[in-house]
């Protein structure tokens, strides 16, 4: 019987990574995020959702398909931070463990802890979540994370849309400034 629903569920699985765009950045983030889906239903239903991507373009695809990763991510700190690693990685696409530390704390995105060895550990328990997710990648050492060019442009992305973030990387040009009332609604 175990073996049957497995049977049915890597079949749907393997139709909702056909769905992905064909990136694999995309097929991995959804994989990750539905590893723990252990009923068909939750399978199906991914699949259901991913229906509504066919008309889009393979890039639009992968966007919206880190995006659903995104928006499975448990617990209330996960998802701010995400944001916040996309905001500030910049054209190299590392982030800086310090600078993320610095900036979490600023925003007040790190909860419960009494010390700065707590709240360090938590950021580091965090960003293991988020690496375990593929949503950051390891870097070549211990002190910056990385985030693949795609996760990146959709964590700005739901940013700009959702919490009213602007940002643009070191050396790029703003070619037309947002309006005053988006800027006082920045975060």
């Amino acid at each position: 019987q175990q073996e049957k629903l497995e049977r049915r569920i890597l079949k749907v699985a393997t139709q909702l990574a056909r769905r992905c765009g064909g990136l694999p950045v995309s097929v991995v983030t959804v994989a990750r995020a539905s590893r723990e889906d252990s009923l068909l239903e939750e399978w199906k239903d991914a699949l259901r959702r991913f229906k509504i991507f066919d008309k889009d373009g393979p890039a639009e695809k992968a966007k919206l398909a880190i995006e659903w990763s995104y928006n499975r991510l448990k617990g209330d700190e996960l998802r701010p931070l995400f944001l916040l690693c996309g905001v500030i990685a910049g054209r190299s696409y590392s982030i800086s463990l310090s600078d993320l530390f610095k900036y979490s704390m600023g925003l007040g995105l790190i909860k419960n802890v009494d010390t700065v060895e707590d709240a360090r550990n938590s950021l580091h328990a965090l960003a293991a979540k988020l690496k375990n997710s593929c949503l950051l990648l390891d870097s070549y050492d211990n002190s910056t994370v990385r985030m693949h060019e795609l996760v990146r442009d959709v964590a700005i992305w739901v940013a700009s849309d959702d919490k009213n973030a602007f940002s643009k990387a070191y050396g790029d040009e703003v070619k037309e400034w947002p309006t005053e009332d988006f800027l006082k609604k920045c975060t």
